[in-house]
């Protein structure tokens, strides 16, 4: 949307068609020439549209039936039931992965074809299992019972498999897939402090979480870290670059005082190879606009940065060996 008007949706994208709705049309185009194929002009705004080379899905805002169109030439081919809006974790071709709560209170993740029916996998977690997807093709569920699952849901397939302590109350879970790694954060309630408040730069890309971090190895699905490295109310970067060698955390922090005090900028920084911390600062100046970018700076990455509108922070990384240290318990409260 623009100006909350809305503008169009991209669909399906084939190695010789792209399908996507403008505000009159339903169209087709070549991938690469932009000639277009077909179009249709009978089909509702806004769908949320996805397919592969033979079925195209247009599902209508609030609707669980999807409209089907042939990828080839446009041909109307009927309707199909879909799941509500907010159990569609992410589609796959003609396949959507659905996260929905069954009748006995577990949470059942399944991929099925949204054409024939047919169900490609499907696995049962208990009660309570919260769920995040990254990249839609990786999710990871935790269970607040004690085990943490990362799937690729191209297949069904486990990629971690990972006791965790129990909790009696599991909040949300967050996933970042790296080349490398997998990093793992879980969030459980908690209670504001009144000496000192954390704020998110934006609501978007940052959440306040007290909870766990944890770093998976891609190759072995075995944990990198001695354990988990325990945060305390600090702001999770959510959009952060998964490639880079720490978790970040950054937000606005608020410390009570006598005189009242002056907001400031916190900046976490955990080393993602051993969960220790390596940055920690809660006075940086203020940042303005809400400006937090992370990378890499060198080709032999070996020093990285984290740019805000009022400071620069480099953090430099050698080979030389060190005294080994457990992951981090960071409590700012």
């Amino acid at each position: 949307q623009r100006d909350n008007q809305w503008i169009g949706v991209i669909g399906p994208v084939t190695y010789d068609s792209c399908v996507f709705q403008d505000q009159r049309r339903l169209l087709c185009v070549d991938s690469i020439t932009g000639e277009e194929k077909w179009w249709r002009t009978d089909v509702p705004p806004g769908c949320d549209l996805y397919g592969d080379e033979s079925y195209v899905f247009a599902v209508p805002p609030d609707s669980q039936q999807a409209l089907v169109y042939s990828t080839i030439d446009g041909r109307y081919l009927g309707e199909v039931d879909v799941p509500r809006w907010e159990e569609q974790l992410a589609t796959l071709g003609r396949n959507f992965v659905r996260w929905h709560r069954l009748p006995s209170g577990e949470q059942e993740l399944s991929s099925q074809d949204a054409f024939s029916g047919d169900v490609a996998w499907k696995k049962q977690f208990s009660r309570g299992s919260r769920v995040d997807i990254t990249q839609g093709r990786y999710a990871v569920v935790a269970e607040p019972q004690g085990k943490c699952v990362i799937l690729d849901v191209s297949t069904g397939e486990n990629l971690v498999d990972h006791p965790l302590e129990n909790v009696d109350v599991l909040r949300n879970v967050y996933l970042l897939a790296g080349t490398d790694n997998f990093v793992v954060v879980t969030e459980r309630p908690f209670k504001l402090s009144r000496e000192r408040r954390i704020s998110p730069l934006n609501s978007w890309d940052y959440r306040v979480i007290e909870g766990n971090v944890f770093t998976f190895s891609r190759a072995s699905g075995e944990m990198v870290w001695d354990g988990p490295a325990e945060v305390k109310q600090e702001s999770f970067i959510l959009s952060q670059p998964v490639d880079l060698p720490v978790v970040a955390f950054a937000g606005t922090v608020h410390h009570r005082t006598r005189s009242g005090g002056r907001p400031a900028t916190s900046l976490l920084l955990l080393e993602k190879s051993s969960g220790r911390l390596l940055f920690h600062e809660e006075k940086l100046p203020q940042t303005g606009g809400n400006y937090c970018a992370l990378r890499m700076v060198d080709q032999n990455n070996a020093e990285m940065e984290v740019a805000m509108a009022s400071r620069t922070v480099r953090v430099k990384f050698t080979d030389r060996p060190r005294s080994p240290e457990p992951p981090a318990i960071v409590d700012s409260t």
